[in-house]
């Protein structure tokens, strides 16, 4: 029974890390020219719903799946523009989708941030359902950067 223990945990562990970006860690990238923005896409760690991600998409373009600790890097032509964080059952992320619709200005650069949260526990009869949150949202660079230093590379536009 020890052992059977000693197993289960082990696999917990290789499952858990199994679903956290594994890229390098962040550094900046080129910077976007005088027609286009650069955006930031990125999941700071949370112990909150760990074992998947959303599907991002900038418009109807597809980036990545964004799982915990990772981050995204696009350039998009200035204007405004959708970005999404889809769910996407197969990849375990049953949150509702969200999405931001900035207006993105040439040469500048844009940090949206994913945060998963703990809803709140709400008792059904004999059963609890746990509920939960998500946030996607612009965010200030100043503190965007000390979060996006622990997050590792999952997409970049070349």
């Amino acid at each position: 029974m020890k052992q059977l223990r000693r197993l289960f945990f082990l696999a917990l562990i290789g499952l858990l890390a199994g679903c956290a970006a594994t890229g390098p860690v962040f550094t900046p990238h080129r910077e976007p020219t005088d027609k286009e923005a650069r955006i930031y896409i990125y999941r700071p760690f949370r112990a909150v719903h760990q074992l998947g991600g959303p599907d991002i998409a900038i418009g109807e373009r597809y980036l990545t799946t964004l799982l915990n600790k990772g981050y995204a890097v696009a350039y998009v032509p200035a204007g405004p523009s959708k970005i999404a964080a889809k769910g996407n059952i197969l990849k375990n992320w049953s949150f509702r989708d969200v999405s931001v619709e900035p207006n993105l200005m040439a040469g500048r650069t844009y940090f949206v941030r994913l945060v998963p949260g703990l809803g709140g526990i709400v008792p059904l009869g004999s059963m609890t359902q746990i509920t939960y949150t998500e946030e996607l949202s612009l965010v200030d660079p100043k503190i965007a950067e000390s979060e996006i230093a622990a997050c590792q590379l999952l997409y970049a536009d070349k």
